[in-house]
């Protein structure tokens, strides 16, 4: 509220921080084309809601699909799923994961978690009642109060869904590659998608037998 002024002014025109955070929920698969170093990248933007999960599985039967880029809000570990009350929308990001990942459609597809949202979860890590509920969300979490070790456990949860059976310890290490992200970081989110370009471009080049 304390842009309201600005933002009322018959002149306005969007700032990047505005558009940045500006939300619209995805409905639909939305397509992005662009150049990067020499290379054109295609970005498909599927909505997460249940009704627009149902068309992931043809998305990828009909588009060729080297990478999946998952999201995973970290701030809402304690907020509850409006599909389903008795589980939280974290734990139900987890749980859709784990069909993703799984799933013989996407064997040889490089698999990319971004544990969103960073930022809203260190300021909730801060309230005494958000940290009771981080506890009693996860009991067995036994360690401190430090943002960095939560996400840490937060992060072997999203591992412990991988079926590793009959992969290679090498295999293994190199099946989910994880990030921990703030999109309001336009900086983080850059040098983020620089590395992602590197897991991409070497998960080909592996599928393919050329490493």
């Amino acid at each position: 509220m304390e842009h309201i002024d600005r933002i009322r002014e018959t002149d306005y025109t969007p700032t990047l921080d505005d558009v940045i955070r500006a939300r619209q929920i995805t409905t639909g698969a939305y397509v992005t084309n662009f150049s990067s170093q020499e290379a054109d990248w295609e970005i498909i933007d599927a909505g997460g809601q249940k009704p627009e999960r149902m068309k992931w599985r043809k998305i990828a039967e009909t588009s060729p699909i080297h990478a999946i880029i998952y999201f995973i809000a970290l701030d809402e570990y304690n907020t509850p799923s409006p599909e389903n009350e008795s589980i939280t929308k974290l734990q139900l990001s987890l749980n859709v994961f784990e069909d993703i990942v799984n799933d013989e459609i996407f064997h040889d597809v490089c698999k990319i978690v971004f544990l969103n949202k960073v930022d809203a979860f260190s300021s909730k890590l801060e309230s005494k009642r958000h940290w009771n509920s981080f506890q009693e969300t996860y009991p067995e979490y036994q360690d401190k109060r430090k943002v960095s070790t939560c996400v840490k456990y937060i992060k072997n949860l999203v591992l412990d869904r991988v079926d590793t059976s009959g992969m290679s310890d090498e295999e293994a290490n190199m099946s989910i590659y994880t990030h921990v992200t703030c999109a309001l970081d336009t900086d983080l989110i850059t040098s983020v998608w620089n590395v992602v370009k590197e897991h991409i471009i070497f998960s080909r080049l592996r599928a393919c037998k050329m490493i």
